[in-house]
């Protein structure tokens, strides 16, 4: 059975790591979405960068956490109404207030 606050191991890759501005790509893609003379490669680029940040900003990593915590919170709400229910039967002059 497994653990319900197993948290997953990170996956590891083998990678050079490149520095990468995001906010200056920003910065650069709205001075020129005002120049006169845009190159259509330039603008479809400067959209398919914005799809796929907007796309991967949550990943199945995160829908797949959020999915098994809240599985976590269900099964441990049914748990703690389940032992609820068994000391109410065991006791039955707590029910007599």
């Amino acid at each position: 059975m497994q653990s319900f606050f197993k948290t997953p191991k990170n996956a590891t890759f083998q990678y050079i790591p490149r520095f990468y501005d995001e906010r200056k790509e920003e910065l650069e893609d709205f001075h020129n979405q005002y120049d006169e003379n845009q190159d259509p490669d330039r603008v479809k680029s400067r959209v398919l960068r914005k799809m796929r940040s907007r796309y991967y900003s949550r990943g199945k990593y995160a829908q797949k956490a959020i999915r098994k915590s809240r599985t976590n919170v269900f099964l441990i709400a049914m748990a703690l109404l389940a032992l609820a229910i068994l000391i109410l039967a065991a006791f039955p002059e707590i029910t007599n207030i």
